[in-house]
């Protein structure tokens, strides 16, 4: 963050369900709570262009949708996001479009 704002770090914590591990050190933390917390930090760097790399790699579907929502609210604000990702559901649910990649041989 620019500058320290413990409310809006909370509530980036509490949007994606890991509010009560706000004390934990990041690597007592599982692979999806990490992931998770990953995607708190690009929302919290406020940064215009986000490239993420599987980023629901780990996440139930609870929490893949959790998180499509925070990229869906990100978009709306403008932001920018570049995603790559095999998740065909998180697609239908974020991507406006999508470039597909296939090995030529």
């Amino acid at each position: 963050m620019k500058e320290k704002d413990e409310k809006r770090a909370g509530e980036i914590l509490s949007d994606v369900g890991l509010l009560t591990f706000a004390d934990r050190h990041p690597m007592s933390l599982s692979g999806g709570q990490k992931q998770r917390l990953a995607i708190a930090c690009g929302v919290a760097s406020e940064s215009e262009i986000l490239l993420l790399d599987e980023p629901t790699s780990g996440l139930d579907l609870t929490n893949m949708q959790a998180v499509a929502a925070i990229l869906n609210r990100l978009k709306e604000e403008g932001r920018t996001i570049i995603t790559v990702t095999h998740d065909s559901e998180f697609i239908e649910c974020v991507c406006d479009g999508v470039i597909q990649m296939q090995e030529v041989s």
